[in-house]
């Protein structure tokens, strides 16, 4: 007898099916990301430069411009970079960047423009670090490019 009751009973706890979980309730719609300012997008539109814009050589003339233009030095030359003046109101200030090929600078200098100059001259030589390679000299004006050339040195 007892283990007819025991056989009903485990037959009884067996037929139970698990009843189904409660439906969940609804989700509430996804919290939005908070939202951000962006800073206002900076121009970068194309800046057009003259060919002539500047002028790399290796002397100047009494105007200062460069005289002797060339794209090819030894390390023990000075090479020059100049821009004409003309253009720019006088205390506008040029800025130059020698760039070797490895993207490093060489030597960064700024002048103000001076009232009744014809043209504004920069130099580069031994004293400042020049070695054998490829560079690019670039001249700005108020924070605008000017022009930009490539050189060798050997």
């Amino acid at each position: 007898l007892t283990l007819a009751l025991s056989l009903a009973l485990l037959a009884a706890c067996s037929s139970e099916q698990p009843q189904p979980a409660p439906p969940a309730e609804p989700v509430e719609a996804a919290t939005q990301a908070p939202e951000f300012e962006l800073p206002p997008a900076t121009s970068q539109e194309p800046v057009a430069v003259s060919g002539d814009a500047i002028a790399v050589g290796s002397s100047i003339g009494a105007d200062m411009a460069v005289d002797a233009r060339k794209q090819r030095y030894t390390t023990g030359d000075t090479i020059y970079v100049s821009i004409p003046t003309g253009e720019f109101d006088p205390g506008s200030q040029a800025k130059v960047y020698w760039t070797f090929e490895d993207g490093t600078t060489e030597k960064e200098e700024t002048q103000d423009i001076p009232a009744g100059a014809e043209h504004l001259h920069f130099e580069l030589s031994a004293e400042d670090g020049l070695r054998a390679g490829d560079y690019n000299v670039q001249v700005d004006v108020s924070g605008q490019p000017v022009g930009i050339v490539d050189f060798s040195v050997e």
